[in-house]
């Protein structure tokens, strides 16, 4: 789209910010009705021991296995996306993967599927607060779009998973009864052995050990997740969220063009990232390849990264690529309440700027495929960053006939755009 083009003048360099304000059509999304199946799976350490079995599916009843299956969980291994690749510590134990413990009622077909990671805290337990918080903000119609996952990825730590889960049974028991709400925790053997990990990014062991685990706790998460709706939104177990969620990502989603991956409904890690479902197996294979290299929210901007550039490309071109197919999306929906990480000793007190802020007053470009300038920039201000809002864009020596021109791709309806430009013209 060419919007811009310069009159003969003597002008000698020009400084212009860009705001671009977009009337986006959107298309209705598709809402299969959630279904109600039977009580809990696994309740007990008698049911957990029935389970430990070479060979899952002689083991499960024909209902306990039609369970299992519509929890998430595929037993035959070419249905676990990379999980033994990654794992071979587990290969050829499928029965690994199904939950130690498991509070469910099977319940598929949902739109969205929230999942919570949570581990014990040294000093606060956050993970009451942060699903009594979804659940208020939710109205009766929005829960029977939605499945909420907690993943009590305590597997050394008995005791405190079972008062976990007992706690969800006392504090919740219609939205588990419902369906709307599930918690089940990990076996041990799930995950390899920790104490042997290659120390990287000159962390230290523990907090290479932290942030590995977390990375494992999050894949096990997603493996039992994927299968149970429409979209997945990855959380964490210290927040809150904004009344009318549900309907604000259903909005957002049907305002969206063209090919998305990922939108982001927040700015703080990895809160509020949603994502297909049938895309999630990819995140959850990325994640199992490098555990041990990086922090989840490091590897997703790795493979958007991967996914999006070319070798050796503009980073600035390339962040561009990646906002094509991962979208920032403002206010945000969910703020981060935690005080005390999860990590021993340290202490987290950031918070979401953009949450509850009024959506009138905040505006971002449009995802580009690329912005061609014939005007030779001024120093450092290039035009992506003014595009992004980082910056201004400073062009030096501008003639008649030089032009700008911004490319979207697939194309999409403008009602009117803005430009704020001034000039220093020297005789």
């Amino acid at each position: 789209m060419r919007v811009i083009q310069f009159p003969r003048r003597k002008i000698l360099s020009l400084v212009f910010v860009f705001s671009v304000v977009l009337l986006i059509l959107g298309i209705n999304q598709v809402f299969v009705p959630a279904k109600q199946d039977e009580p809990d799976i696994f309740e007990n350490n008698e049911q957990v021991a029935a389970f430990n079995s070479r060979d899952v599916e002689s083991v499960l009843t024909p209902n306990a296995l039609e369970l299992a299956r519509a929890g998430g969980l595929r037993v035959n291994q070419p249905d676990l996306p990379g999980v033994f690749t990654y794992l071979p510590h587990i290969a050829q134990r499928p029965e690994v993967l199904i939950p130690k413990y498991n509070v469910s009622q099977g319940r598929t077909g949902v739109k969205f599927v929230i999942g919570i990671p949570s581990i014990k805290r040294p000093v606060d337990v956050y993970v009451y607060n942060t699903v009594g918080s979804l659940l208020d903000a939710m109205t009766e119609s929005e829960k029977q779009q939605t499945l909420i996952l907690v993943c009590i990825a305590e597997p050394w730590n008995d005791q405190y998973a079972q008062e976990v889960l007992s706690t969800f049974k006392k504090r919740f028991p219609i939205e588990i009864s419902q369906g709307i709400l599930e918690v089940f925790s990990p076996k041990p053997e799930f995950y390899p052995n920790l104490a042997r990990l290659k120390l990287t990014l000159g962390d230290a062991k523990e907090r290479v050990r932290w942030r590995s685990k977390q990375n494992l706790d999050y894949a096990f998460l997603m493996l039992h997740a994927w299968t149970r709706g429409e979209y997945y939104i990855q959380l964490e177990d210290d927040l809150s969220a904004q009344k009318g969620f549900i309907t604000s990502m259903s909005n957002t989603i049907n305002k969206q063009y063209g090919e998305w991956f990922l939108l982001q409904f927040s700015t703080l890690g990895f809160i509020g990232r949603l994502f297909k479902c049938s895309d999630v197996p990819k995140i959850m294979e990325f994640l199992l390849m490098f555990y041990n290299q990086k922090p989840c929210d490091w590897l997703l901007d790795d493979y958007l990264r991967v996914q999006s550039c070319g070798h050796g490309e503009n980073w600035k071109k390339c962040i561009l690529k990646i906002q094509k197919i991962a979208r920032p999306i403002e206010p945000s929906l969910f703020q981060h309440e935690g005080l005390h990480s999860s990590l021993q000793g340290t202490v987290n007190k950031l918070k979401d700027k953009s949450y509850g802020i009024n959506q009138t007053s905040i505006h971002r470009n449009p995802s580009i495929e690329n912005i061609i300038s014939t005007i030779k920039q001024y120093s450092k201000y290039d035009i992506f960053s003014a595009y992004m809002g980082q910056d201004v864009f400073w062009g030096a020596n501008p003639k008649a006939g030089d032009l700008v021109d911004f490319l979207f791709h697939p194309p999409i309806p403008i009602s009117r755009y803005r430009y704020e430009m001034f000039a220093i013209v020297l005789n």
